[in-house]
């Protein structure tokens, strides 16, 4: 049976602990990842159903959304930003 000096135990501990870093690092960049993908399909699906609603309602002539508009008058000057 193999006798490891203090030294050999040291580095084998750290070797090991760089692995076991290394799987945990990798893990959490893949669980980030996914996590990422899966909210850009959400949003993406929800673009596609707004984009779909409103599509249909301006077929329709029926355009639910109000612009709101502000009448400036030119006469008026601007003021300038402090």
């Amino acid at each position: 049976m193999a006798y490891f000096t203090i030294e050999q135990w040291v580095a084998l501990s750290a070797l090991s602990g760089l692995g076991i870093m290394g799987i945990l690092r990798v893990l959490a960049y893949r669980f980030e990842h996914d996590r990422m993908v899966h909210d850009l399909r959400l949003q993406a699906s929800t673009l596609k159903r707004d984009y779909t609603a409103r599509l249909a309602a301006m077929k329709a002539g029926t355009d639910e959304e109000v612009l709101e508009v502000d009448v400036v008058d030119e006469a008026v000057p601007m003021q300038a930003a402090a």
